[in-house]
């Protein structure tokens, strides 16, 4: 009910009691004088309960009629606040339309953000696009110059510190641009411990205001320079009788006079040379005799005068300037005076003077240099050249050069491919540097010129034309040849050289095969002493020799890039294992010893890692051995760990208790033929390669080797290796075929040799022969084919010369569809293996290509595996 009628109605009801209550005494008070009291008292009841019966139920009724009242006023009043409110309603959407805003309503609890559709057509989105909507759909929009602030700006509104959040930044449109936006919002809703829940606000683009208050800002900024500027000019106003009315500072600061001095007191032809005015044709009595007014009209009969003049300064110094006269006439249109603005050129002057000598040094400059240089505009017409160039062009000077083009100089043969270079360069907008030809000479002969042409561009970056320079370079052409041919020589020279090494390294390996074959033989065969010692003796010089010989070729491969890293899986720990098992046997009675860091191996002892393993093998085995050597007694001990060096994964340390290496020979150490002792009866033997050869292979493989070493007390050879490591898993992935496990031998099987020397038949029959294998000889490529169309052999031992891979590959007709050995494995034997003769082989179909001499350790094992 309303507060209003409630009070009516309580004044009411309290009015009908207070009358009912006078009534009653009113009534009492008229009977007083009544002798029965109770009478009174009787009557004057009736009469309030008479009036009771009658008010009351008309109290009830207008109870009623009041409650009916408030019913229709409350629905009236809630159908009023539901149209207004939505009349209000209506009216905000309809003042947000007008006003293009973007709203946005952010609660900070579950940081859920609600847009409409204008908040994301300022960005050229819309709603849709963005979803999904959240804090960081803004965030990410926000130009990173203006995070910080308005970040700033929110937090003080968050803390209370501002009552309105008003910040403006750029939030990134569609297109790429950059859009403006004002952004104003409140915190409308609070916790109860006043912890900000909820935050509605407006986006605006302003993008327009913004480009309008830079673009005010700019006109500013050019007004307040040309205001600036105007106290280097001096402003002189005269009326129509010469007398000056405005002197502005520029002129004060100038001229050297003050405006109360000149105002209304004296004419401008003080501040000029009357032999300057006579010599213009203008002499200053004519001012006089014709009056000022008609003198100045003569001056300016075509309407406006600007030239050059002298100003003299009040202390007389003279100077030069530029001065525009011009009329001033009134709103009429009639004439009421002249005014004058005057600029100092000094230093105009002296730039002019200094830039006319400039130009006669840049000219000088021109002429000097020995490099022609010309420019054209883009028609292709020369605009100036230097004075080399015009000679070369058959004219006497470099006016004569001007105005020309290609067609009228002495190579119009040549003219059209020049205009072909200028029209590149000029449509490209892009330099052309550094390039050669043959330029023809007014006598008829040819040259060879090396020249460039770089766009020419104007204050505006348009292209008007080509700046070309060329310089003679015959002498220089005619020494490259010469040097291509020394190149040339010396390449032969290598190759000889190479192809010498090489047939060389054959030669020696040739022998070197029955030699070790035979010596092997008879180690099997002859046990007593001192005969066993001797075919020792001979087998050791041998395989020393044999080293020596791989040393060199393997090096000369390094040099010549013919050696690249192949990749496979292998197990690191155990290829170190391997090398200090096979090193022991070189060791004696050494204490060789490997050590592996518990923390690299898994569960099967293993670590597994991604490299050659063929090259890392023999880096190990030549360290080791190194070691062996130099190192006659204590031990030597192999360790493998992870690496704390930068850029490699694993290190292995070779440490031993040798002679060590002084600091003089540390720094020499890994250069190629040098030795700690170098003189002929030195006791360690070698050339030096060893170490020379380990560190270009681990350049290869992307590692490196450090040592550290004390004389008498032992040196350490760190190798810092950069394998990738892989797991157990990766390997089955990684290796496609197989590993086959060597077996003994349990039956005989049937060999093919085919080699054209006897001996080294020989030696192949004989070491097989002693597996208990069947043998078959083949002494040429005829015989071979011919046997290999008639039986089927076990395995096929070849020498590479009989192969022919390089030529007509007789493997080819081992391998047809007819013949009976397709798929018999084929080993072939070299003494020059090289990556070329490795892959060749593997194209050809043979399964394995050894170096000879070939050792029985090795063909054993490869029985083993291929058959």
């Amino acid at each position: 009910m309303n507060p209003v009628n409630k009070r009516y109605l309580i004044t009411l009801g309290s009015l009908i009691c207070l009358a009912i209550a006078l009534v009653g005494i009113a009534e009492f008070w008229n009977h007083s004088h009544d002798a029965d009291i109770d009478r009174q008292y009787a009557n004057a009841y009736r009469l309030m309960f008479i009036c009771a019966a009658f008010a009351f139920p008309l109290f009830g009724i207008a109870l009623n009629l009041l409650k009916k009242q408030e019913i229709a006023h409350m629905d009236s009043l809630r159908k009023s606040i539901a149209k207004s409110t939505r009349e209000g309603f209506a009216h905000s959407l309809n003042i947000i339309e007008g006003t293009e805003a973007g709203t946005w309503d952010w609660n900070l609890l579950t940081n859920e953000v609600v847009l409409n559709e204008r908040w994301a057509e300022i960005i050229g989105y819309s709603l849709k696009d963005l979803q999904p909507i959240s804090l960081e759909t803004w965030n990410e929009k926000l130009h990173p110059e203006d995070r910080v602030k308005t970040k700033l700006l929110l937090n003080k509104h968050l803390s209370g510190e501002i009552p309105y959040y008003d910040a403006e930044f750029r939030q990134r449109h569609k297109d790429g641009s950059w859009r403006w936006v004002n952004a104003r919002g409140k915190v409308i809703e609070w916790s109860e411990t006043c912890e900000p829940l909820r935050m509605s606000g407006t986006h605006l683009d302003i993008t327009e205001q913004k480009e309008a208050m830079e673009a005010h800002e700019a006109s500013r900024h050019l007004l307040k320079s040309i205001f600036d500027a105007t106290s280097g000019v001096s402003v002189i106003a005269t009326d129509l009788n010469g007398m000056i009315t405005l002197f502005n500072t520029g002129a004060e600061s100038m001229l050297g006079y003050s405006a109360q001095e000149l105002l209304g007191q004296s004419t401008p032809f003080i501040l000029h040379l009357e032999s300057e005015l006579a010599k213009r044709g203008i002499p200053l009595s004519d001012a006089v005799s014709e009056g000022f007014d008609t003198y100045m009209q003569r001056v300016l009969e075509a309407g406006q005068e600007s030239n050059e003049w002298t100003y003299v300064c009040k202390n007389g110094r003279q100077f030069p300037v530029t001065l525009s006269i011009t009329a001033i006439h009134d709103e009429t249109g009639a004439r009421t005076g002249y005014l004058g603005a005057a600029m100092d050129i000094s230093e105009r002057k002296k730039a002019e003077i200094k830039l006319n000598e400039s130009q006669a040094l840049l000219r000088k400059v021109l002429d000097t240099i020995p490099v022609r240089v010309f420019w054209k505009a883009k028609d292709g017409t020369y605009l100036g050249a230097n004075q080399l160039f015009a000679e070369d062009a058959g004219e006497a000077t470099v006016g004569d050069v001007t105005g020309k083009t290609d067609n009228d100089f002495s190579w119009p043969d040549q003219a059209e491919v020049f205009q072909l270079d200028d029209a590149t360069v000029i449509n490209s907008g892009n330099s052309k540097l550094n390039y050669e030809y043959q330029q023809c000479k007014h006598d008829g002969s040819k040259r060879w010129v090396k020249t460039s042409k770089v766009p020419l561009r104007n204050d505006a970056n348009e292209v008007i034309g080509i700046l070309g320079t060329y310089e003679d370079i015959s002498a220089m052409k005619q020494a490259e040849e010469e040097l291509i041919e020394a190149k040339e020589i010396a390449e032969a020279a290598s190759k000889a050289k190479d192809e010498f090494l090489a047939i060389m390294g054959h030669e020696i390996r040739t022998p070197l095969n029955p030699i070790l074959g035979f010596a092997e033989l008879l180690r099997q065969n002859i046990n007593t002493m001192p005969e066993s010692d001797y075919i020792k003796t001979i087998i050791t010089a041998a395989n020393r020799q044999l080293r020596l010989i791989e040393d060199i070729l393997e090096y000369m491969r390094i040099n010549r890039g013919d050696i690249k890293p192949r990749i496979e899986v292998f197990n690191l720990a155990e290829l170190c294992q391997l090398a200090v098992n096979d090193a022991k046997n070189f060791a004696g009675s050494l204490d060789l010893s490997f050590v592996t860091d518990s923390t690299l191996l898994d569960s099967t002892r293993s670590c597994w890692v991604q490299g050659d393993r063929t090259m890392l093998r023999r880096i190990l085995d030549s360290v080791i051995n190194n070691a062996c050597k130099y190192t006659n007694e204590g031990d030597i001990s192999v360790s493998l760990k992870r690496s704390d060096f930068p850029g490699s994964s694993f290190t292995i340390a070779v440490k031993d208790t040798g002679i060590g290496i002084d600091a003089q020979h540390l720094q020499k150490l890994f250069d190629a033929f040098s030795q700690t002792d170098s003189s002929y009866t030195r006791q360690y033997q070698g050339l030096g390669l060893g170490l020379a050869i380990c560190k270009k292979l681990l350049t290869i493989l992307d590692s490196n080797i450090t040592v550290e070493s004390q004389m008498g007390v032992g040196s350490t050879f760190t190798l810092n290796l950069s394998l990738k490591e892989v797991e157990k898993r990766t390997i089955q992935a990684i290796s496609s075929t197989p590993r086959m496990m060597p077996r003994n031998l349990t039956s005989p099987c049937h060999v093919l040799i085919a080699d054209e020397q006897s001996d080294h038949r020989f030696i192949a029959r004989s070491l097989l022969d002693s597996y208990g294998c069947q043998v078959t000889e083949a002494t040429d490529a005829k015989v071979l084919t011919k046997l290999c169309q008639k039986t089927k052999y076990d395995l096929i031992l070849i020498d590479l010369a009989i192969a022919q891979i390089d030529e007509t590959k007789t493997s080819n007709l081992i391998r047809s569809t007819t013949n009976m050995n397709q798929h018999t494995p084929m080993i072939a034997y070299t003494a020059n293996l090289t990556p070329a003769v490795l892959a060749a082989c593997e194209s050809a179909d043979i399964q394995h290509c050894i170096t000879k001499p070939v050792t029985s350790k090795t063909l054993f094992e490869l029985i083993n595996l291929y058959v």
